[in-house]
Order: structure tokens, then C-alpha cells, then sequence
């Protein structure tokens, strides 16, 4: 249907009336149920809604254009202009109440019985111990597998060793003179000696490691030592 300015002001005139008697807000965005064309046709043909009114002989109100309902929120009492609630903060507090993730007190307990995270599984001291089990319990193939490279994996064996070395509390000096300023971990067995299905628990025993300086770590390493023989190994110290 094509909306002319003569066929538009009899029904907006008798669109106001209608608003009215019934007490509704006269406002185009309630166009569907004024019975109206939209803001776009109007516009097209009087320039504006207001000149629409000014056409019509209809007084525009400059003061409210729509009314707003006010309803109370559910859980601070407040009163605004949305559903149920005034935010989403009071929204998270009302629906999270019964929540497991947010009530159940056991999540901020670890199996040990000391705190965590509620987002973490264990707490700072099982979890380093898991680490610690898990690498003790790795073979030298599987490292070799995730490293990609025999070097790297020697790499990786070194820097086990050292961790246990610190976890151990052994005092980084050189077992054989004393000497502190630089030492270097040392494997009395080496680790090319060991067959790739040994576990680090076993090629980076404590009976294994020594601290050495760079001579004596050199003189050991040709034999030139006889106090650091190859020990029976066991279990993990």
C-alpha cells in the first residue's frame, strides 16, 4: 500500500485519539500497535515524526517520549527498569547461592587435608610430588621420545638430577676438595651406561650424583679417581 500525506493524517489523528482513551504513550516506536506505517515512511513523507504531528494539529510532547516501568530487584530491593535484576553482580549473587562450584567447601581442600585453589585439582606440595613420581618413574626411552634428540634427552637427565640435588639439600661444594664457587652435578655411573628402559629414579640416584669441581668432575670422568666407584644401586633416596 502507498501512504500518501492525505491518507496518513486521518489515520494518525485517529491513532492519537485511540492512545488517548485508552491511556497509552502516543510514540511511534509503538507504531505496530498505533496501527501505524513505520518511522521510515512517516519520515519520507512529512521529514519527521514531529512534523508529522504538526501536520496533524497534535501537540508534541518534548517531555516523555515513552514511560518507563520500574520494577523491584530480587535481590538488593532496588527499583529499575530491567526484568528481574538491578546488574549482573546481583543477578551471579541470587543464582549462584545453591551452586556446587561456589558451596561446596571440600573444593578448597586437597586430599592431603591442606588448602588449595578452588580451581586446582591438588595443592603446591602433592602437585610437586606428582611431578616428582612422574618423572622418577620415566624411562630414559620415553624421555628420549619427547626430547627428539639423545643430546637433548642427556640434557633433560641433567637437569633432573640437579632438581633432586636441591630437593635433597646436598651442599653444592665439591665433594672431593671443598671448593664452592663452581661445581658441576655429577653421574659416577654415566648415563650412555645405562639401558634406555632404566628409570630416572635409578640413573639419577643419590648414590649416583656427586658435586664436583671442573678438574676433579674431568679426573673422574677418565678414571683418575678411585674414591667415586660405581655404587649398588636401589630405590630412589
Amino acid at each position: 500500500m502507498k501512504y500518501t500525506k492525505e491518507t496518513l493524517i486521518p489515520l494518525i489523528r485517529q491513532s492519537y485519539i485511540n492512545s488517548i482513551n485508552d491511556g497509552e504513550p502516543f510514540v511511534i516506536s509503538h507504531y505496530k500497535r498505533l496501527g501505524l506505517p513505520t518511522r521510515i515512511t512517516i519520515s519520507r513523507k512529512f521529514g519527521s515524526w514531529n512534523d508529522a504531528l504538526v501536520a496533524c494539529g497534535i501537540p508534541i510532547n518534548k517531555i516523555a517520549k515513552t514511560i518507563k516501568v520500574l520494577t523491584q530487584c530480587i535481590q538488593c530491593n532496588k527499583f529499575h527498569s530491567n526484568d528481574k535484576f538491578c546488574s549482573h553482580s546481583c543477578s551471579a549473587s541470587y543464582n549462584n547461592i545453591g551452586s556446587p562450584k561456589h558451596g561446596d567447601p571440600t573444593r578448597s581442600v586437597c586430599k592431603c587435608g591442606s588448602r588449595k585453589d578452588n580451581r586446582a585439582k591438588t595443592c603446591h606440595t602433592c602437585k610437586t610430588e606428582e611431578t616428582r613420581n612422574r618423572w622418577a618413574n620415566m624411562t630414559i626411552a620415553e624421555l628420549e621420545r619427547e626430547a627428539g634428540h639423545p643430546s637433548y634427552r642427556n640434557n633433560e637427565v641433567r637437569q633432573h638430577a640437579k632438581k633432586m640435588m636441591k630437593f635433597w639439600d646436598i651442599p653444592k661444594e665439591c665433594d672431593h676438595c671443598g671448593y664452592d664457587a663452581h661445581v658441576e652435578c655429577c653421574h659416577i655411573i654415566s648415563i650412555k651406561d645405562f639401558p634406555t628402559d632404566t628409570t630416572l629414579a635409578v640413573v639419577n640416584h643419590k648414590d649416583n650424583l656427586v658435586f664436583l669441581c671442573r678438574n676433579h668432575h674431568w679426573e673422574q670422568e677418565h678414571g683418575l679417581i678411585e674414591k667415586y666407584k660405581p655404587p649398588l644401586l636401589g630405590s630412589t633416596g
